[in-house]
């Protein structure tokens, strides 16, 4: 059958199964996808035979920590990290605790013929979720520009991450079709009959979308000489470390990171100068005192949701010191409400909560946040690490 033009609609009644919308991943993939979380974004995985996890570098570069979730887990990436600047794609192992379940999808080693139906499966918005497409077409690299130009692309980073990777690379893409509407997330896997086929790379528009050929994540998963031979290492930092880190390599994640503990500094701060006297003091301590109690609160289950999604020691030990840092600050701030109708509890309140902000900036200097650093080249190329904006 040959696959039909580009601008040649689908007919998913016939050439789709039914029930094309996301459905819960079945038992034959929930083991095996992963969502990806990082300084850089949220995606999705998978995990190959060797037990490592595929997903996009984009995801990867520029350093920082990288989690895999599963099942409200999370699961800290970066060792045997090996990366492909060439199509976008990374390989990272578990760093400490290994997730249920030992071997990954297996690679296809037959490339779809045209006009197949397929199964995306990936996690999208904190689920994992399986959508049906329909695998269209390889595009060559000689076809690429132009085949992208006569097309209304409005994400001009994902021209950018495809046309450099064609150029480098020199091999097909996958063309897949969606009904309308439905949504493959960055780095879910292409399935067919149990295998996987591609990992999705690109999105051009709500009903086509764009991956990586299996070929390429043999190539890179199994290490052959023709992948781009880079190295990432990865070590362990306390929280103060990777902050000073961060306002290098990422600031704008240092400073959103900054922003509450800087809230719940400034409650205290100023409840410490609200002055002891007349009512409209106590109105103006209102004010502060909220400041104080919403940002330690935020702090709060921030660091309880790290606890019940720990997966190894050195996180449940830095959450639970935390916890126990956040009931001191949480306490002391219901002292300084308590104390704007009796001021002598106010050296009091200050110090409980002074005492709770301290302990938990203390628990800072646990090094539990295993930090990916910068990707090197091994193989004396001149190119640098491949680049969503460049």
């Amino acid at each position: 059958m040959q696959p039909r033009s580009i601008d040649q609609p689908m007919n998913p009644t016939t050439e789709l199964p039914p029930t094309v919308s996301e459905q819960p991943l079945s038992d034959q993939y929930n083991q095996h996808i992963f969502g990806i979380v990082s300084q850089r974004g949220s995606g999705s995985g998978f995990r190959a035979p060797d037990g490592r996890i595929v997903t996009n570098l984009q995801l990867v570069e520029g350093g920082g920590e990288v989690f895999a979730v599963q099942n409200g887990k999370r699961y800290k990436l970066g060792k045997n990290v090996a990366i492909d600047d060439v199509s976008g794609l990374a390989v990272l192992g578990f760093v400490d605790v290994q997730p249920p379940g030992t071997s990954g999808l297996p690679l296809a080693s037959r490339r779809l013929e045209a006009s197949v139906p397929i199964s995306i499966v990936g996690y999208h918005e904190r689920k994992a979720t399986q959508v049906f497409g329909e695998f269209t077409k390889l595009i060559p690299q000689e076809d690429y520009r132009g085949y992208f130009g006569a097309q209304q692309i409005t994400s001009e980073v994902s021209i950018k991450q495809l046309s450099d990777a064609v150029e480098y690379a020199k091999r097909p893409l996958l063309e897949v079709r969606f009904r309308s509407g439905t949504f493959a997330p960055l780095g879910a896997a292409i399935v067919s009959k149990g295998e996987v086929q591609g990992i999705m790379t690109g999105l051009s528009n709500w009903s086509a979308s764009y991956a990586i050929t299996v070929e390429k994540i043999a190539t890179l998963v199994e290490q052959k000489p023709e992948h781009s031979k880079f190295v990432q290492s990865g070590q362990y930092e306390c929280g103060l470390q990777k902050y000073v880190s961060d306002l290098a390599r990422a600031p704008g994640t240092a400073l959103q990171d900054s922003f509450v503990p800087g809230a719940a500094l400034a409650g205290l701060v100023g409840m410490r100068r609200l002055p002891i006297g007349p009512p409209a003091n106590v109105y103006t301590g209102f004010g502060r005192v909220g400041l104080l109690g919403v940002s330690t609160a935020l702090i709060g289950s921030k660091d309880l949701h790290g606890f019940l999604s720990s997966t190894n020691a050195l996180d449940t030990g830095y959450f639970g010191s935390a916890l126990a840092a956040d009931g001191v600050s949480l306490s002391g701030a219901a002292i300084c409400a308590r104390s704007l109708s009796h001021p002598k509890l106010r050296p009091l309140a200050l110090g409980v909560t002074a005492l709770g902000l301290t302990a938990r900036l203390g628990c800072e200097l646990i090094p539990n946040k295993y930090v990916l650093q910068a990707p090197v080249r091994t193989d004396g190329d001149s190119r640098k690490p491949f680049s969503v904006g460049r």
